[in-house]
């Protein structure tokens, strides 16, 4: 019998790994069986989807608030799921607040469980919350060295193989195709905007990047800002904004590397697209804001500015600041227009910022990466042929 194993990504971020698993577990084996919940990555990878709650994606205290209702219906139904199909395991990606309860109700039915991309307990966490972690999980597959050693020196079943960005962030084609688009503005510099893959980031950021933008064409004149979509399902949402704030942009669906690989500098929300900027040793400044009381809570209850010398992961995998991190009070178009202008300004400090980034994307490890986590599933769930 073929291997069924039930995959959940609740995340967009996670909708992208998800997809990229699916296609090497199907590789190995063309007759497994992926279903569960997932995006619209997942669902092109061949992946069955049952449910679908990316869009829906928050982080903070306040802000899930809204969606506990569609959550809790949704964890019931995942439940029923998991009791119905009878899967071979529970394989989950990222997205700890969902995915930790989850876990824990397949080890109570008697499911085999993994994690893919597991909480970052081991980073901003407690030695508890690795233990929680570590009881609740047959194998941890972890995506950094540090993670691996944690979980492991916990008693974990943990596995490190590098992180999956080395095979998924790859431009398809040149820099020099992607500027002789027809929208291009000749002579004027590329100017990535990667808000995130969440509504509240969308909301909290964008506006924020339009205007640095408007600050950094009334400084240098014409520029190319691109504006790397991560889901179509915000496409509505990005416009409008884009909309009251008049900002001239090309939106780019589906092309994340090549805009990256594209742009002089980009400016980013904290999360995934960092390493993906690691990857293809692209110029980038992070940049995030949480809500007041989410913001005061981190900083006086978890003390997360006391654990973390740095908020942005190539800088913590670096321990140096390889690029600039504007968060909260810093997060100000004028803070960050002043940080592009500076690296569109001087190539030793953009080639400065790259080499910083290529010693991060050594450190995430060698190609080939999620063919090897595929290759472990199975041979974990005895699958293999």
């Amino acid at each position: 019998m073929p291997l069924k194993i039930m995959l959940s990504a609740a995340e967009v971020s996670g909708d992208v790994q998800g997809a990229a698993l699916a296609r090497e577990l199907k590789k190995i084996d063309s007759d497994i069986r992926l279903f569960g919940m997932g995006g619209e990555q997942m669902a092109a990878a061949g992946v069955d989807i049952r449910l679908d709650i990316t869009d829906t994606s928050t982080i903070g205290l306040l802000e899930p608030i809204r969606f506990i209702p569609s959550h809790i219906r949704s964890f019931r139904a995942m439940k029923a799921l998991m009791k119905n199909e009878k899967p071979d395991a529970l394989l989950v990606i990222d997205a700890q607040g969902f995915h930790m309860p989850l876990v824990s109700a397949a080890r109570k039915i008697g499911l085999k469980t993994i994690y893919y991309i597991a909480p970052q307990e081991w980073l901003w966490g407690t030695k508890k919350g690795v233990r929680k972690v570590v009881e609740a999980v047959d194998m941890i597959i972890a995506v950094f060295r540090r993670e691996y050693e944690a979980y492991r020196e916990a008693g974990g079943k943990a596995v490190y193989f590098g992180h999956p960005v080395v095979d998924i962030a790859k431009p398809s084609f040149t820099p020099s195709q992607l500027r002789s688009s027809s929208y291009v503005k000749r002579d004027a510099p590329f100017i990535g905007l990667f808000p995130g893959s969440r509504r509240q980031e969308i909301d909290r950021l964008l506006p924020v990047m339009l205007d640095a933008v408007k600050i950094i064409e009334s400084r240098l004149g014409a520029v190319n800002p691109l504006l790397g979509l991560s889901s179509t399902k915000f496409r509505s949402r990005v416009e409008k904004i884009v909309g009251r704030r008049k900002v001239d942009l090309s939106i780019i669906e589906g092309g994340t590397y090549d805009t990256l690989a594209a742009c002089e500098v980009s400016i980013a929300a904290s999360g995934t697209i960092l390493l993906e900027a690691a990857a293809v040793g692209a110029p980038v400044i992070m940049t995030y804001r949480l809500s007041p009381l989410t913001a005061f809570l981190a900083r006086h209850v978890v003390k997360l500015d006391r654990k973390l010398k740095y908020f942005a992961m190539p800088n913590i995998l670096a321990d140096e600041k390889v690029i600039p991190e504007l968060i909260m009070k810093d997060s100000t178009p004028e803070k960050i227009a002043s940080e592009a202008i500076s690296i569109i300004g001087s190539e030793a400090r953009a080639e400065k910022i790259s080499r910083g980034l290529k010693r991060v994307a050594a450190i995430l490890g060698d190609p080939g990466v999620v063919s090897r986590v595929a290759g472990s599933v199975v041979d974990f769930l005895g699958g293999s042929k």
